[in-house]
């Protein structure tokens, strides 16, 4: 189980990477941007005490990204999440684009209500990893 997740945690990485590879890893991943906040170029500003749905499907040890999302330090981003089969384990992270630093979560039960704290102004992204080998559904929302 530990080796799974070091595997999703490299797959996160390795987006900062050259363009051509990050495209490629980029769709592997399901980037997902907001269409609730306001776009400017590549970088998505999103407006004060924003609450975005979130839900998809993801198969076995398939990552899901949501961003970027442009933040200051010390911004409190809230993932709520519910999932089925809820025996599935879920990692559920925060990563700082700019330099590849990221936190993250291993939760289990079939529902997370998590605080992460950003440590620097700069561009995040979410993720929720599948780390098991059943297909996993979710669904909930990212506040920020």
């Amino acid at each position: 189980m530990v080796m799974r997740t070091a595997m999703l945690t490299c797959t996160i990485l390795m987006i900062l990477m050259t363009c051509a590879t990050c495209m490629s890893i980029v769709l592997a991943c399901h980037v997902q941007t907001f269409s609730t906040s306001v776009k400017t170029g590549k970088i998505i500003h999103v407006k004060p005490q924003a609450k975005i749905p979130i839900s998809d499907i993801l198969g076995p040890y398939q990552c899901v990204m949501y961003g970027p999302l442009y933040l200051n330090k010390e911004e409190n981003v809230r993932i709520t999440v519910t999932w089925y089969p809820s025996y599935e384990v879920l990692v559920i992270g925060l990563l700082n684009y700019e330099t590849g630093k990221y936190i993250d979560k291993v939760v289990a039960g079939g529902y997370t209500n998590t605080i992460f704290k950003t440590w620097a102004t700069a561009n995040y992204y979410i993720f929720i990893c599948n780390d098991g080998p059943l297909i996993v559904y979710y669904s909930g929302s990212i506040e920020v």
